[in-house]
């Protein structure tokens, strides 16, 4: 198989005047060991059910890649390119924007799955269930959970479990990859005993029936695949894109008959009595060149009333909205902007350069594809690719629900139908059409380079798209710079940054030139010969994608100019919450504890805010999204440092409180058992098995009290703070 894709293919501590002889717990953090849980221990566990297949191990290593594409990224990424991306030929934009991203929130809840502390990317908390670091069957070697190769296959497994629901074109191709590769133990189609554990009204999950049926099938790849996704399909079925057509065009319920993407909200250009009639968009006429024509329809006008967002909130989506169309004088400006198209376009008739860009940023798979192979060239983990790889899709898909919403709002009329219409009967001097060049057309004979898609005018979605895969891309690398893998020679991303993208290149492992003759409209024809092209950062290839809607006669240069600031800033909110869904584990997913003041905040960042009189942080903050939803009610020390403890109740803030440390108080610090007061342990665990109590985060039923560093009790003393984790006595006498 050649596979030509993507390659040419620890936190400071603020002062808190804690214990000097601890610090070393913050710069090697340790791992808490398991405990075996009365549901989720694993059983029937295979080793080679955890294990790559040597067909993909061999593809890998015939395919000779560059050090930065691991065996699990080339894994996924011909999963995505040669399996998915040729199902989407012919699949309009925002329905190929939403599968994409709905398959990579599928890649990543796969990831958070095998981790100790990284979180859901729908929810931003724990997944559904969270498998064990590790096991060690009997008389049988210790399979590792929290590893790369699983998490692969959980992906692979999750792909076969959806793609003939989901998208069924891709069925073929995405078999194909699968086969080729070996991929051991596939069942296409939704598993009957996961099923279980959704209920079919509202498609919630049971996580301690899914716990257990994951525990019985030794959290293997398949059955933890089936979970993440049926939990993704039951999403996909409340996302508001109407894509089993539940919903008819007036939004009640379909009963027969049914059409996938239905617009359910009755959309019809005109709706807004604003614009003039000849100013709206109107339905253009296509044919597929064997005599059959056909009548747009608006693509999708319901999302941008419908559609759940992936990253933005009510008020963030809401508030975005485009500047407007504005003129003086709107007949004669449309005529005069309309000859500035066709001048564009005349221009584009004679450029190589010009038609490949159209082509090339026409399709954001490729535009996708060429960002991601580039930020693969910084060397990241594969888990750290799956993070960037899902921010960017959400970034893209957001974005599209931004331009959608203004789509059916300002309803603007399109160049190629204002030109046809309006100005029939007028000579331009333009693109004659394939293999034309340059004629002298008349208006009703005006064509662009590319297919105008099925929506309308303003403002453009490709440069909104663009935009924001231009912020999220620059703000991610900036937000892991210094943390990503890496590898000799790897480049490296300076402050305030931005990446090069190699879009078509003569470099070994790169993306290939566009090739002589390798034209859509034009083949055979152009380019003249091979053409290179590389955006030097990613404003350069924004800029490039929004020009080359306008060099290809799609738009008008007010619908490229104002999609700019109406999706700007989306990118970075994708990037702070792909970078979120870490959890409190970090790239390293170090669950050490959940009590520590790095885990806290508020809206005035009274955990990280030094109190300029007293040179500390603040003595209390909250977070208000609680304890992990596995953690239950108690106060938890913080293991990292003597002096402070945490307070955890299901359905409320979670609290962080430091004891008092001042020139008339002694340093003190947090006594869970002293003489005053009466405690127990906790006797529960984590989902993983971390015991909640003794042995593990010392959490106890009441909350401790603060006294005197030389007064702590030895039972206060029998933790993880104080003790190396062989020293602690579990039950304590």
């Amino acid at each position: 198989m050649v596979v030509s894709v993507l390659v040419s293919v620890s936190v400071s501590a603020t002062k808190d005047n804690d214990t000097k002889e601890r610090n070393h717990l913050r710069s090697q953090p340790r791992q808490l060991n398991p405990i075996a849980s009365q549901t989720g221990t694993p059983t029937n566990c295979v080793a080679s059910d955890f294990e790559l297949p040597a067909a993909l191990v061999g593809a890998w290593t015939a395919a000779n890649m560059p050090p930065f594409i691991t065996k699990e990224i080339f894994g996924m990424i011909v999963g995505m390119k040669d399996g998915w991306t040729p199902g989407f030929t012919n699949t309009e934009t925002p329905i190929v924007a939403r599968l994409v991203h709905l398959i990579d929130t599928m890649h990543w809840n796969c990831v958070a799955a095998y981790s100790s502390t990284w979180l859901d990317g729908l929810t931003k908390e724990d997944p559904l269930v969270r498998a064990p670091q590790s096991f060690i069957p009997l008389s049988s070697n210790e399979i590792i959970f929290h590893a790369s190769t699983p998490r692969l296959l959980c992906m692979v497994h999750a792909y076969a479990a959806v793609v003939e629901d989901w998208h069924p074109e891709a069925n073929t191709t995405l078999a194909n990859v699968l086969s080729a590769f070996q991929y051991q133990d596939v069942s296409y189609g939704f598993n009957s005993e996961v099923d279980v554990g959704f209920d079919t009204d509202t498609g919630e999950a049971n996580k301690n029936l899914l716990l257990s049926i994951a525990a019985e099938n030794c959290y293997n790849p398949k059955i933890m695949g089936a979970i993440v996704a049926k939990q993704m399909t039951e999403y996909g079925r409340r996302d508001g894109y109407n894509m089993y057509g539940d919903l008819a065009r007036d939004g009640t319920l379909c009963i027969h008959n049914c059409r996938r993407y239905t617009d359910s909200t009755g959309y019809e250009s005109g709706m807004n009595k604003n614009i003039s009639a000849k100013f709206r968009w109107k339905p253009m006429l296509e044919d597929n060149g064997r005599g059959y024509f056909t009548e747009q329809q608006f693509v999708t006008p319901h999302i941008g009333e419908t559609a759940k967002r992936a990253i933005l909130s009510d008020n963030e989506f809401n508030s975005r909205l485009a500047q407007g169309v504005t003129y003086n004088k709107p007949t004669k400006d449309h005529k005069t902007e309309a000859r500035a198209v066709a001048e564009r376009l005349r221009l584009t008739a004679t450029d190589d350069m010009k038609k490949a860009k159209i082509e090339f940023y026409d399709n954001k798979i490729a535009v996708t594809f060429a960002i991601l192979g580039s930020v693969a060239a910084y060397g990241p983990t594969f888990e750290q690719f799956v993070n960037f790889s899902f921010g960017l899709t959400a970034s893209e898909y957001d974005s599209i629900l931004v331009a959608w919403k203004e789509k059916v709002t300002h309803d603007r009329v399109r160049p190629t139908t204002w030109i046809q219409n309006k100005m029939a009967e007028e000579d331009f001097v333009t693109y004659g059409g394939p293999f034309q060049g340059v004629k002298t057309i008349k208006g009703k004979e005006f064509e662009s380079w590319s297919r105008v898609m099925p929506h309308s005018e303003y403002i453009s979605g490709s440069a909104c798209i663009c935009q924001s895969l231009k912020d999220y891309t620059d703000d991610w690398m900036e937000r892991t710079r210094g943390q990503l893998k890496g590898y000799e020679g790897a480049p490296v991303f300076w402050p305030g940054g931005s990446i090069a993208v190699p879009i078509a290149t003569d470099q070994t492992g790169r993306s290939a030139p566009f090739l002589a003759g390798s034209s859509a409209t034009e083949p055979g024809l152009s380019p003249a010969t091979d053409l290179t092209l590389v955006a030097e950062t990613m404003s350069v290839l924004r800029d490039q994608c929004g020009q080359s809607r306008l060099d290809g006669g799609m738009h008008f240069k007010m619908s490229v100019d104002h999609a700019y600031p109406l999706c700007e800033g989306i990118g970075q909110l994708a990037a702070d919450y792909s970078v979120s869904l870490l959890g409190s584990g970090g790239w390293d997913d170090l669950r050490f504890g959940f009590c520590e003041r790095r885990f806290f905040t508020d809206d005035n960042n009274a955990c990280s805010t030094i109190d300029p009189v007293t040179g500390w942080v603040g003595k209390e903050c909250a977070h208000a999204a609680g304890c992990p939803a596995d953690v239950d009610d108690g106060t938890y020390p913080d293991l990292t440092k003597r002096n402070s403890f945490c307070v955890c109740q299901r359905g409320l803030p979670a609290t962080y409180t430091r004891c008092d440390t001042n020139v008339i108080i002694a340093d003190e610090k947090y006594d869970a058992f002293a003489a005053t007061i009466t405690n127990e342990y906790l006797t529960t665990a984590t989902d993983a098995g971390i015991p909640l109590g003794c042995g593990g985060y010392a959490g106890t039923t009441n909350t401790g009290v603060c006294v005197a560093k030389d007064d702590v009790s030895l039972k206060g003393r029998n933790n993880l703070s104080y003790k190396d984790e062989a020293q602690i006595t579990c039950p304590f006498v």
